[in-house]
């Protein structure tokens, strides 16, 4: 979960944007580099985003980021 709290919601959505870019390049996409080669894939799945209303206070932007590891076992538990 990522969070923005500041009163102007132009500076909120940018901030969030920018965390969000950010995020996205510190995982490479593929490449045997890919958390020292302990996973095939890494990447951002899915992104859900939110305003949340804060009485009294700033408004705060949320995001939930769901984040994608593919990777083999030879374990049957997975």
């Amino acid at each position: 979960q990522i969070f923005v709290q500041t009163p102007d919601r132009v500076s909120r959505d940018g901030m969030l944007d920018d965390l969000l870019v950010l995020l996205d390049g510190a995982f490479p996409a593929d490449g045997p580099e890919t958390l020292g080669g302990l996973v095939h894939f890494v990447g951002i799945a899915n992104v859900d985003l939110m305003d949340e209303p804060v009485e009294g206070a700033a408004d705060i932007k949320a995001a939930l980021v769901a984040i994608e590891f593919e990777y083999e076992t030879s374990s049957a538990v997975g």
